[in-house]
């Protein structure tokens, strides 16, 4: 744990037995101004097509497809911080929580006796490769977490003020010290 940020996380789980890791607001702003900036150049090349070859030009229908999905992808970086999602780890296991109208609601909860091990996984898909911090699941674990756990394992949700990376370090080590102390 060379990393600063991890390191300071650790001393503070360390010193009072709670972690809490919220959205990044930087994060998402500047992910929501990149899709905005980039729905910007479909948009101009749909207004040209349009003009130039009337309604009927698929270009120009595509490009508008093309900007949708920035738009939509844009409202989606910033879902993260609207939302208030946080992360807590505490000596019982970890918490996903969100803001809802008048209170805050647990979304996902895991104990730490509930996994094996974290790891930061990379998936080189169609080119592009994506990044998780996956939590592997013991046999019959995962009766709180949303979604689909039969695979045995869970990703954890984008957007926290710590890199996917730092995030995994520092879960694997609480998991691994705790684990130990058993």
């Amino acid at each position: 744990m060379a990393r600063s940020e991890v390191q300071r996380r650790w001393d503070e789980f360390h010193r009072t037995g709670m972690v809490t890791v919220a959205a990044s607001p930087v994060r998402c702003v500047l992910m929501m101004l990149g899709s905005l900036v980039l729905a910007l150049f479909p948009a101009v090349m749909a207004a040209g097509s349009f003009q130039e070859h009337g309604a009927d030009s698929p270009t120009g229908w595509g490009c508008v497809l093309a900007t949708l999905l920035f738009l939509v992808t844009a409202v989606l970086a910033a879902r993260p911080l609207v939302r208030g999602s946080r992360l807590t780890l505490s000596r019982h296991g970890l918490a996903i929580s969100a803001r809802r109208p008048g209170e805050r609601v647990r979304e996902t909860g895991l104990r730490w006796e509930e996994m094996t091990h974290v790891e930061r996984f990379s998936n080189p898909a169609g080119g592009s490769s994506s990044t998780d911090v996956r939590i592997h699941l013991a046999p019959g674990a995962g009766q709180n977490v949303q979604g689909d756990v039969s695979r045995g394992y869970v990703n954890l949700p984008d957007g926290f003020a710590m890199s996917k990376r730092d995030l995994a370090e520092l879960l694997e080590a609480i998991r691994a010290y705790l684990a130990a102390r058993r």
